[in-house]
């Protein structure tokens, strides 16, 4: 039902050099597991938009770096059949980043503006590879989420549409990436986020046949969060909520000819 997305794309042949210092994070510090080693380009990364003075360049970058250590990683252990060290269990929780009001002026589809982090919990020794899998997994999204709203923002704060089209791809990937994964409330939040920057990039092009199916795919996910709507709207999700009721037009369907 995501068949509009385009799931994975060759999204950093679209990045043009950026010549300034690479960001100073250690990539072979050893910690116990890859994991995390990777996770610090994520935070660093919102560090750097979450200021008055945004770092959008630098920002990309590091998750960009983040994002190719991490399928490197998960190269290596393709190729050894194994996992070094005892993965975190680990949940999703938001970083809300602070926003210039100009950019909610542009079209009244809202922006989502929270990025993405993980938070650890124990290190867990009796399933091991599940919580490998569901570390690696969860981060790859979340670094690609992350990646898309940092290029968005920059789109939006300069003009560019060649960050937007980046930043589309980058969403687009992310929710390649959810894939089988549970549906827990950070999953299904990250999903709706997707969608919505997904839509709100489209709005602002015209694109109604996009935006169309990303509310639609957004209510769907809405439906099975509260169970067909019987249930209130969980205050973590109303702003999603509330961008499917103020473009409700766009599931108008055109009147039939005379």
């Amino acid at each position: 039902h995501k068949s509009f997305l385009l799931g994975q794309s060759c999204l950093f042949s679209l990045f043009p050099p950026i010549n300034k210092p690479q960001p100073n994070i250690n990539q072979n510090m050893k910690t116990g597991n890859a994991f995390s080693t990777i996770l610090p380009f994520n935070q660093k990364a919102i560090s750097m938009i979450r200021g008055d003075s945004k770092d959008y360049e630098t920002a990309a970058l590091l998750l960009h770096q983040g994002i190719v250590a991490l399928e490197q990683d998960h190269y290596d252990d393709m190729e050894s059949s194994s996992c070094d060290g005892n993965y975190p269990a680990v949940t999703g929780a938001l970083a809300p980043i602070s926003v210039q009001a100009k950019h909610d002026e542009i079209s009244p589809f809202a922006l989502y503006t929270n990025a993405m982090t993980i938070v650890q919990g124990a290190s867990s020794t009796e399933s091991e590879f599940a919580d490998h899998e569901h570390a690696n997994s969860l981060l790859h999204c979340i670094l690609y989420y992350n990646l898309g709203l940092v290029l968005h923002l920059h789109g939006l704060s300069t003009g560019q549409d060649s960050c937007l089209a980046k930043s589309v791809y980058a969403y687009e990937t992310a929710m390649g990436l959810l894939g089988e994964m549970e549906r827990d409330p950070f999953v299904q939040t990250l999903e709706l986020a997707i969608l919505n920057n997904c839509g709100q990039i489209h709005y602002g092009l015209f694109q109604a046949q996009q935006v169309h199916s990303c509310l639609r795919l957004m209510k769907n996910t809405l439906s099975e969060i509260t169970n067909g709507f019987q249930y209130e709207i969980p205050q973590q999700v109303s702003h999603f909520s509330a961008n499917i009721i103020m473009n409700a037009s766009h599931f108008a369907r055109p009147a039939p000819a005379a």
